[in-house]
């Protein structure tokens, strides 16, 4: 199992594109924009019931050909590629040492999108995160300052069962957040209910977020890109 910190060793140039300024916040357009995207891609519904972002999300994977890119709301990815974590970067929260946060990373398409069991695949799930000093081009980027409760899993889906949607979403931490306040058995990933996992923890309604798909074919380990 790969360990989220992972992400936080990347290379210098990536974490020096924005490092001249922290990156502007978001339009009410830009937010309206992504909360319609996620209402056109199902995944309020099928994951959450609502979502009124107030920030921007970005994951960025580090590429077997060396390259670190940062993915657009809903874009397909090689399972090869995404199997180490991703870096988190945040465009419209300000830097802080106080402020933590929630992140969880859930598949909503087990065994596949078009027979879904609704099982809800947790890929992770880490508490006291903050939004770092450091910058990647679209944004600050989150660390880590305890370990994960369930640090990251790869992708892997099923051979045939079509792309699959994996969904993160950040959260506020609440004052005297503890992940068992939900009855998760961290051992168990799958059947997890996010909305009743936030409803739980006292968690409210994720402050922004994004997704990627990933897809295995022909019976390979290699993903459609």
């Amino acid at each position: 199992m790969i360990k989220l910190v992972r992400v936080f060793v990347f290379s210098a140039a990536f974490a020096a594109a924005c490092a001249h300024a922290f990156a502007a916040p978001p339009t009410s357009a830009e937010l309206e924009i992504i909360a319609e995207k996620f209402e056109a891609a199902e995944i309020v519904s099928d994951v959450i019931p609502f979502f009124e972002p107030s920030a921007l999300a970005y994951l960025s994977f580090d590429y077997k050909n060396g390259t670190i890119t940062a993915l657009a709301p809903g874009a397909r990815i090689g399972r090869n590629d995404s199997q180490i974590a991703p870096i988190i970067s945040i465009r419209g929260l300000q830097p802080s040492k106080t402020d933590k946060y929630v992140g969880v990373i859930v598949d909503p398409d087990a065994p596949s999108r078009e027979t879904p069991t609704r099982r809800n695949i947790r890929h992770y799930i880490a508490s006291d995160l903050i939004i770092g000093s450091e910058c990647s081009p679209n944004g600050n980027i989150i660390t880590n300052t305890t370990a994960a409760a369930n640090e990251y899993r790869g992708p892997n889906p099923p051979a045939g069962s079509g792309p699959h949607r994996y969904v993160f979403f950040l959260y506020r931490q609440p004052e005297g957040f503890d992940v068992s306040f939900s009855d998760v058995d961290l051992s168990v990933i799958a059947g997890f209910n996010l909305s009743a996992f936030a409803e739980k923890t006292g968690l409210g309604g994720p402050v922004a977020g994004t997704w990627f798909e990933a897809e295995v074919v022909n019976g390979t380990t290699t993903a459609v890109v």
